[in-house]
């Protein structure tokens, strides 16, 4: 006797696209991410031009001025890494032996149907008929 076909969907084994192979149908977004690229490129010249206008002109606004040369900065060596540091009272860090001692001790959440509905006080519980 064969097998039933699976006519419900989810994954079976060997389906699908391997690893490390390409989609041969880019999507439409990626499709106009690279054509905008290249528009880009064929401006750059021009584009750092303007900033670099920008953030030399004396007469530019200070806060222009200031977000050119950012712009400049960050597309000529990278933007800066931010570092956020946290900080925790030690004993957060590790799992409190109390706090464990605590949760393996305490019982299991009772069955669903052991829950009353609410205004009920028959105590049949919520599934029963």
């Amino acid at each position: 006797m064969s097998e039933p076909k699976n006519t419900h969907g989810g994954a079976r084994a060997g389906a699908g696209r391997r690893p490390g192979i390409p989609n041969k149908s880019p999507s439409r977004s990626l499709i106009a991410q690279q054509k905008f690229a290249e528009l880009v490129a064929e401006q750059i010249e021009e584009y750092f031009s303007v900033l670099h206008g920008i953030a030399t002109n004396p007469d530019e606004r200070p806060q222009q001025r200031i977000a050119a040369v950012t712009q400049l900065l960050d597309r000529g060596l990278g933007k800066a890494k931010e570092i956020i540091e946290l900080t925790t009272p030690e004993d957060a860090i590790a799992p409190r032996a109390d706090l464990v001692a605590l949760w393996l001790s305490t019982p299991a959440a009772p069955p669903i149907s052991s829950f009353e509905e609410p205004g009920s006080s028959d105590g049949d519980g919520l599934f029963a008929e």
